[in-house]
């Protein structure tokens, strides 16, 4: 999965609109520091907010890593996360190990139920309601519309993937949501266009250029005068040449 940057889940969960984030950033950009803490000076987060927050999103990349089959890593000893910021978070390396793992005991149930992230739920219309229903269940049933699929629902529960898949499950067990026959498509992020110099352009039209004058000699060459036609006038010469040198002999 790809994990999103603390400005980005900020503007998923609704704590500040894209135009803002984009604000904050030219600012912090100007000042050389990081947008995080142009966030919290501009009390967006307090920095317990953000302490935390920093928290769950390395204990979502540690989720992520043991839900890997195969892949490749780097140790890089000493090497900090955020380390031009002012807010410094010591996590115990232990308690994540212990909680990914734990989580990772639950997600063979959870993907048995689950399977596949083009599902799309739907709220039951007359739900059993046989379980009690705890934050995360309440952000991510506020989603189900029947036309929203699992991965576009993770995408916008900003409570990370695990949580969300988790959270799912409750709610299916606990007869407040169904299976659909639809399978969705996730939604595609819109390309942005390519940019593309004008000296760039200038370049490639010379080269073009170039090559097009330098294949023009080449073939206007061969016609004006072909190889076989050299060839032929060589073998003309040569034998002229052999008829001389026998008759003075």
């Amino acid at each position: 999965g790809v994990l999103k940057p603390i400005g980005d889940y900020l503007v998923l969960i609704g704590r500040i609109s894209k135009e803002e984030l984009k604000k904050f950033d030219r600012e912090s950009k100007k000042k050389g520091i990081p947008v995080v803490d142009k966030l919290v000076e501009n009390n967006v987060l307090t920095k317990e907010n953000l302490e935390k927050l920093i928290e769950f999103k390395i204990q979502e990349i540690v989720d992520e890593l043991f839900t890997w089959k195969k892949g490749e890593y780097k140790f890089r000893l000493g090497e900090r996360l955020y380390s031009k910021s002012k807010c410094s978070v010591l996590v115990n390396p232990q308690f994540l190990i212990i909680e990914g793992m734990r989580r990772i005991d639950e997600w063979p149930k959870i993907k048995k139920s689950i399977p596949d992230s083009k599902i799309v739920f739907r709220r039951k219309k007359r739900p059993r309601l046989s379980i009690e229903m705890g934050e995360q269940e309440k952000v991510v049933l506020e989603l189900i519309d029947g036309k929203m699929c699992v991965a576009d629902v993770v995408a916008s529960s900003g409570v990370g993937r695990f949580r969300t898949y988790h959270a799912l499950y409750n709610l299916l067990e606990g007869g407040v949501i169904e299976k659909t026959a639809v399978v969705a498509k996730p939604r595609r992020k819109e390309r942005k266009p390519i940019k593309i110099s004008i000296e760039a352009i200038i370049n490639v039209l010379l080269w073009t250029g170039a090559i097009l004058f330098l294949v023009a000699n080449i073939v206007f060459g061969i016609i004006k005068r072909p190889f076989y036609k050299k060839n032929q006038l060589l073998y003309t010469q040569e034998s002229r040449h052999i008829e001389n040198y026998k008759k003075k002999e």
